[in-house]
């Protein structure tokens, strides 16, 4: 079970990775043409992102401590 608990917390928090990555790309890109009301939202959705990846990060530690006092 817990390994199964592991294996999702990994995999989700490599897709929000990914996420992070991508919206920092697309917000450098519109800075740098401009577009600063794009960039900043695309900012946004990278702060939310890694919100996400510490909330991931939260829930698995809590999971371990779970199945550590059982």
């Amino acid at each position: 079970m817990v390994v199964l608990v592991d294996c999702v917390a990994v995999v989700a928090a490599a897709q929000v990775e990914k996420i992070i990555a991508e919206d920092k790309r697309i917000a450098k890109e519109f800075a740098t043409a401009g577009k600063k009301r794009q960039a900043l939202t695309a900012l946004r959705h990278k702060k939310l992102q890694e919100k996400q990846l510490q909330n991931i990060d939260a829930w698995l530690n809590n999971v371990e401590e779970l199945v550590r006092e059982s």
